[in-house]
């Protein structure tokens, strides 16, 4: 999976030293990058409408302490997030 998270982040142009799995997520597998980014995949077998709610929700929130949206799309047929 870090190979996708690794293509994720060469396609969204975003640099990176560490990319660490989290141990957290039902739905979704996390990765720390950095210390700076989360990124979401979607687990399989899960419906990405979940994410896509996700999704909807940083874009329209913004207030100071919600992370910020950076990105999201779709690679090898996996939904992700980046916050």
């Amino acid at each position: 999976m870090c190979d996708l998270i690794e293509k994720i982040l060469q396609k969204e142009n975003v640099n990176y030293k560490k990319i660490e799995r989290s141990n957290s997520g039902f739905t979704n597998k996390v990765y720390f990058v950095d210390d700076e980014f989360v990124v979401k995949v979607v687990n399989d077998g899960v419906k990405p409408e979940k994410i896509k709610k996700e999704i909807s929700f940083y874009k329209n929130v913004l207030l100071d302490f919600i992370p910020r949206y950076i990105s999201s799309g779709q690679l090898e047929g996996v939904d992700y997030l980046i916050i």
